[in-house]
């Protein structure tokens, strides 16, 4: 994504401006540094916003994997755990409460590439 759309994210407030956002121009794959977060502008466009809950945050460490690692349903059946565990059960989010009701498994996209999570079954 070019610096143009990051800005035009930001001026539909999409993305926080006020957060450090930069173009992957150029890279094949996404390279992070230890203190930055891949992400997709279909997630944001979405709903998705920075800094993530801290679920989200402790989640993806635990799995071995990163924010990009995730397609938009993988993200939405992690985010959309918080909310019943919170308002429902009155829980905090817990991944070993996820992981007794979903079934999780990683996938190699291409060899070195990205992890994704599946939808549920």
């Amino acid at each position: 994504m070019s610096g143009a759309k990051i800005r035009l994210l930001e001026g539909r407030d999409l993305l926080s401006p006020l957060s450090r956002w930069r173009p992957a121009v150029g890279e094949l794959f996404p390279r992070p540094t230890p203190d930055e977060a891949v992400t997709l502008a279909e997630f944001h466009r979405w709903g998705f916003g920075m800094p993530a809950h801290d679920f989200l945050r402790s989640v993806l460490p635990e799995l071995g994997i990163r924010l990009h690692h995730l397609h938009p349903e993988g993200l939405l059946q992690l985010t959309g755990f918080i909310s019943p565990c919170e308002g429902f059960l009155g829980v905090a989010p817990h991944l070993y409460l996820f992981l007794r009701i979903f079934a999780v498994e990683g996938r190699k996209v291409r060899t070195g590439d990205a992890t994704s999570l599946p939808s549920a079954g």
